[in-house]
């Protein structure tokens, strides 16, 4: 290279070569953001999903958010991942052949039979005899009722 300078040869430039790297996102995301990504020099691999696969995105797409309302740490996050699940949440229902007003309702009915959540009561366990119509429905989910003995 050195003899070559001496010598005033001209040498090519070449442009750096920056190596592109992959990140497997694998998820449903909002309808514009693979154009933001995009405006902002992303290169987006997209594609639209069946009918069934969108179903089964929103729903894991509900769990996220879900998780992200856990995990956030201040006020103006919550909000933020609330808005985050209220967008999913009736989007699915639409899907599902639902409008706001028929959650609502359900909502009412609900909380005016079994009521909401304001007393903040928590049920360490039950005690049932064994014979109860209802044991079944305990004895039917394991995971989630597990028989302490």
């Amino acid at each position: 290279l050195s003899k070559l300078l001496a010598k005033n040869v001209k040498m090519r430039e070449y442009p750096l070569m920056i190596k592109m790297r992959r990140f497997k996102i694998d998820k449903l995301i909002r309808d514009r953001f693979p154009e933001i990504l995009s405006n902002s020099g992303i290169k987006v691999f997209e594609r639209n999903l069946s009918q069934d696969e969108y179903i089964d995105s929103l729903k894991d797409k509900l769990v996220e958010e879900a998780q992200e309302i856990c995990d956030a740490d201040n006020k103006d996050d919550i909000l933020e991942e609330l808005a985050d699940l209220f967008e999913v949440m009736t989007t699915f229902a639409k899907v599902q052949g639902f409008e706001l007003q028929d959650i609502m309702r359900i909502a009412e009915e609900k909380k005016l039979n079994k009521g909401g959540f304001v007393f903040k009561t928590y049920v360490d366990f039950v005690e049932i005899e064994s014979t109860h119509p209802n044991i079944k429905y305990y004895q039917a989910s394991p995971a989630k009722y597990p028989e302490i003995i």
